[in-house]
């Protein structure tokens, strides 16, 4: 194998049968001139604005293949797009396009979008850039490869990316079908083999319909139609909302919950790093199941898998009943239902927080069976585990394109 020689340029070490020139050398440079309000919902084309989400529009003023990046707002140095077609441009937008033959576009596209942003915040004194200058795309030096080994980075890069995304597409499908089997299996609508029967569906409403469904393994309850061997309860019913407290030095420091170390969005908890408060904290155990009571609309939640301390603007639930399944009741809480109800009743406007009196009064529809709570539970809990695994993957799969763009891009790999 041929040994890759170096050298020093402005864009740092790169190999030394690589070029370096400056954007405005490569092509040309422009912007949009539509606005927001020009989109449509069901556009014929694509419509690039400031944001990584493109949108629709019925007119287009362009017909090329290039890049695109947002010229301001939060997306500045951020938001990059690769297109070739036809398709509208927002007015304070970017475009990239008509390369030189000497460049790639798609190579273009890599290089450009993994160093833009340390370009722009070079050339201010703030924090955060408000707009940029067509100067700071013209020009900024990138590292030019042979056009064939740029042709092959891309081609790498692009086959990771759509690795990427399908991965994606997969894990919000495989989050949807856990949506769909919660709603189901949650409220009796669909029942496991061995419960009930998994046919039958609550598609009546009336109460003349009701007597009819009753008979067929259906109730009519304060929660709509129920299998008629699930019992109706309070939250009050199924909980203890735990207050007690223990004192700070009891507990270790990484098991600490509080509201900051709570994820959104029921992705349970990140470890403590926050110096612990000089008190006493509230006191969990494992199966309890932990809600933030500040801005119920966030969804904070966790089902405890050990003992430990947590804020006191953490709510601590318990199950009352060593009959009741404490895996189904925390997918029963972690249901949107619950937050929604939560939210709606909650008390203040800038830091809203749950009602306690009016938590206690939700009501929820549990099967009698605790083994039928296990079964609904463990159904659950092997959904959740597939989905995290492809998570994991995903992870990989970006700390992997991270590590080809930081070879590939500077010429520490070669693709020959």
């Amino acid at each position: 194998m041929k040994e890759t020689k170096f050298k020093q340029t402005e864009v740092g070490m790169i190999p030394s049968d690589w070029d370096v020139k400056k954007i405005g050398e490569l092509c040309f440079i422009t912007t949009g001139s539509q606005n927001t309000q020009d989109h449509k919902e069901d556009g014929k084309y694509p419509f690039f604005v400031r944001s990584q989400e493109v949108e629709r529009i019925d007119k287009y003023i362009f017909d090329t293949e290039g890049v695109v990046t947002a010229g301001d707002g939060v997306g500045t140095g951020k938001i990059f797009h690769y297109v070739n077609g036809r398709f509208g441009l927002h007015q304070r937008c970017y475009l990239m396009y008509e390369f030189d033959r000497s460049i790639s576009a798609k190579y273009f596209y890599w290089i450009f979008s993994v160093n833009f942003y340390d370009r722009v915040h070079s050339m201010t004194a703030k924090s955060s850039v408000d707009s940029v200058r067509r100067e700071m795309i013209a020009d900024m030096p990138i590292a030019l490869p042979p056009i064939k080994e740029q042709q092959r980075i891309a081609n790498a890069l692009s086959d990771v990316d759509t690795l990427i995304a399908n991965l994606e597409k997969l894990i919000v499908k495989k989050k949807n079908i856990k949506q769909g089997a919660m709603q189901e299996l949650l409220t009796g609508k669909k029942r496991l083999p061995g419960f009930g029967s998994d046919e039958r569906r609550m598609e009546c409403h009336s109460e003349r319909s009701a007597k009819r469904e009753e008979s067929s393994g259906y109730k009519m309850t304060e929660l709509g139609m129920t299998p008629s061997d699930w019992e109706v309860k309070t939250f009050g019913e199924l909980f203890d909302m735990c207050t007690a407290n223990i004192p700070i030095k009891d507990v270790n420091q990484e098991f600490y919950v509080g509201t900051e170390n709570m994820l959104q969005n029921k992705m349970g908890v990140v470890k403590n790093t926050a110096v612990l408060p000089y008190s006493k904290v509230r006191e969990y155990q494992k199966n309890d199941i932990l809600v933030s009571n500040i801005r119920p609309y966030l969804k904070k939640i966790w089902f405890a898998d050990k003992n430990g301390g947590c804020s006191t603007d953490v709510l601590v639930f318990r199950v009352k009943d060593k009959n009741q399944s404490p895996s189904f009741l925390y997918n029963v809480v972690a249901d949107d239902r619950f937050f929604n109800i939560v939210n709606e009743n909650a008390i203040g406007t800038k830091m809203p927080r749950g009602d306690k009196n009016v938590i206690k009064q939700i009501l929820f529809a549990v099967p009698s069976s605790k083994a039928e709570q296990t079964a609904i539970a463990n159904v659950l809990s092997d959904m959740d585990t597939e989905i995290s695994a492809l998570e994991t993957k995903l992870a990989k799969y970006r700390t992997l394109k991270t590590g080809m763009m930081q070879q590939l891009l500077t010429g520490k790999v070669r693709l020959i």
